[in-house]
This record gives structure tokens, C-alpha cells and sequence, in this order.
């Protein structure tokens, strides 16, 4: 399995994941992306985002102890999703952010999360179209996924954001 994971000052956990099977001599595929969360010290809760092929989900976590996970998925729906919860407790409903389905066939992806300890967030991802970011201010609510740049940049990105709540 891939994994992922964040932590608060606090210590309460999350984890993100996604299983990794072989489809053929030299084709895997990854899919049933989860999470599980805990409160510090308390049990852990186990959710799982959808049956799906999809990308590990990429999470974070705020100083009161909200999840924000976010994670790209290739079927049966085609998209960038977040869901939104709290630690050891259960996921909201999923929420497209970015439609993939006229992403050339082939195009590498990747998402990040960032989350600042006063729960202000930015999810940000790379795909055939080029890198885009959402942000959500402390206390407010998502912005739309806004382009970074006009051309594909490459394979990768990193979310950031400040203590402040200020995405980098």
C-alpha cells in the first residue's frame, strides 16, 4: 500500500492510503483509497472514501483535530475530490473540485494537501492540464480550484501554507 500521514501539535493522527494491485505483467493499479484517524490516545476510526481506482489520498490535519483529505480518482467517476471530517470520527460526503475526464489519457497527477493549525487549507494538484490550488481560509469555505499556470509544469507538486493560514 502507499501511504500518507499528518499530525497536529496535539497528536491527533491521520493517515491516508490506497492498495496496489497488479493487473498485468507490467501494469498495476491502485485503488480503494482510505483513511484512518484518531483522536491523541483515543481509537481509531477507519473510512473508506470510495471503491474506486484512485491515487493515494494526500491529508492534513488542523489544531482541532479537522481532516481535510483530497485525492484523484480514475473510475468510475474521473476527478479531484476532498472530503472533510474530524479525527476519529467519520468523513463527510465526497466533493468533485477539478472534472478529469477530458485529461488526456495518460497524464500523470498527484495532489497535496496543506492545513494550518487554524484550519485554513489548500489543496493543490498537477495533472495533464496543468497545476491548480484551492484554498480555504480559516473559518471560511472553499474557494474555486484557481490555474497556477497555463502550461504543464511537470509530475509533482507540494501544497504549502503558513502558520497564519496564508497558502505558499
Amino acid at each position: 500500500a502507499r501511504v500518507g500521514a499528518a499530525a497536529n501539535a496535539g497528536g491527533d493522527l491521520v493517515i491516508g492510503s490506497v492498495n496496489i494491485r497488479q493487473i498485468g505483467p507490467s501494469e498495476i493499479a491502485l485503488f480503494a483509497p482510505r483513511v484512518v484517524s484518531r483522536r491523541a490516545g483515543g481509537a481509531w476510526s477507519v473510512g473508506l472514501l470510495a471503491s474506486e481506482v484512485a491515487d493515494r489520498p494526500a491529508v492534513g490535519i488542523d489544531g482541532g483535530g479537522a481532516i481535510t483529505v483530497a485525492w484523484a480518482a480514475n473510475e468510475p467517476s474521473t476527478g479531484v475530490f476532498r472530503a472533510e471530517g474530524q479525527a476519529g470520527g467519520e468523513l463527510g460526503p465526497k466533493i468533485r473540485m477539478v472534472d478529469l475526464s477530458s485529461t488526456r489519457v495518460g497524464a500523470q497527477r498527484q495532489v497535496d494537501v496543506a492545513v494550518a493549525e487554524n484550519g485554513a487549507a489548500t489543496i493543490a494538484t498537477v495533472y495533464g492540464r496543468g497545476p491548480t490550488a484551492a484554498h480555504r481560509p480559516a473559518g471560511g469555505a472553499w474557494g474555486a480550484p484557481t490555474a497556477l499556470r497555463g502550461e504543464d509544469v511537470g509530475y509533482a507538486i507540494d501544497a504549502a501554507i503558513d502558520p497564519r493560514g496564508a497558502a505558499a
